[in-house]
């Protein structure tokens, strides 16, 4: 048997011991900054890496990861006080790029991990939010911020054209990702209000996601996590993650507590790259603690990882606030 056979066996497997496990008694859990940091594959080898970006001085160190093995470090100077780092896969090699965003100027500067070559694109100004992603399915990450003062999405496609979406509010919370498997991420907002999911294709303009997930003290951390290819809407509060597949399935994992940053990423797996999914991350600024976990498949492959790896002042690259 195949290993892609093997892994979504094991997935089926992993759904009928989860079927009618629902979420029950959430709770209110102190007030917490709301963002989400991204995990990035900084040399390409299929497995989301360390990351911390000093702000102060625009230094990024990386740890390279290989499939739960840490590897070597690196160090590099990009950026400078003031920009806020937005890394991501914008040349379409499967490396994330190195690349950061001036809000007083509205400027993106890249570092193309395919050409070596860096370059300026101006898109935004100081009241936006940028939202990278890949909104038209061609491997490569787009430019995108989000308005919130009038909840538009402006779009700067790798192909060189622009789409302008409005798409929420000002009390939203931007989280575009792949919600429906079709190679494209979709424009998506949470609502921390209400707890409410939505999700619209940017090609079609269907709505993809309309669910209610989650309540106001709860932080948004989306991604893949069941390997399906469709990211699952997932919230965090108390130490808790709480996470709704895309097949209706939902399940809860504890692990954090206290005053963490989310980071979930696809750090390792029992399958290798032939089973990409997700696994729970956090980082603990203040003592520079990364703490990551397998959760899907933790009955099979029980795995978690805590190492040290940066400061208070440097951070995870900010993915979505």
């Amino acid at each position: 048997m195949k290993r892609t056979q093997m892994a979504r066996c094991g997935l089926l497997f992993l759904f009928f011991m989860m079927a009618g496990v629902m979420v029950s008694s959430v709770f209110a859990a102190p007030a917490e900054s709301k963002y989400v940091y991204r995990a990035g594959d900084y040399d390409g080898n299929g497995y989301d890496d360390l990351c911390v970006y000093y702000a102060a001085s625009g230094t990024w160190t990386i740890w390279y990861n290989n499939n739960g093995t840490l590897t070597g470090q690196a160090t590099t100077s990009f950026g400078w006080s003031g920009a806020r780092a937005v890394p991501a896969d914008y040349d379409g090699d499967g490396k994330t790029d190195l690349a950061v965003y001036a809000p007083s100027s509205g400027t993106w500067t890249i570092n193309s991990s395919k050409t070596k070559k860096t370059y300026s694109v101006n898109w935004g100004w100081s009241e936006v939010v940028p939202v990278p992603a890949d909104y038209d399915g061609d491997g490569r990450d787009d430019i995108a911020v989000f308005y919130p003062g009038d909840g538009s999405w402006s779009l700067r496609l790798s192909s060189g054209k622009t789409r302008t979406v409005k798409y929420g509010y000002s009390a939203v919370i931007p989280v575009p990702a792949d919600y429906n498997g079709d190679g494209r991420d979709d424009i998506a907002v949470y609502i921390p209000d209400s707890g409410a999911w939505m999700a619209v294709d940017v090609q079609t303009g269907k709505t993809v996601l309309n669910q209610n997930w989650g309540w106001p003290a709860a932080r948004p951390a989306p991604a893949d996590y069941s390997g399906d290819g469709k990211a699952d809407p997932c919230v965090y509060a108390g130490g808790t993650w709480y996470i709704s597949f895309r097949s209706g399935v939902t399940m809860t994992a504890q692990w954090g507590g206290g005053s963490v940053k989310l980071v979930p990423g696809f750090y390792r797996s029992y399958y290798g790259t032939a089973y990409p999914h997700a696994q729970v991350g956090v980082y603990t600024a203040s003592s520079g603690t990364w703490a990551l976990k397998e959760v899907v498949i933790d009955f099979l492959d029980p795995w978690f990882k805590q190492v040290n790896f940066g400061w208070s002042q440097a951070l995870p690259p900010p993915y979505r606030p």
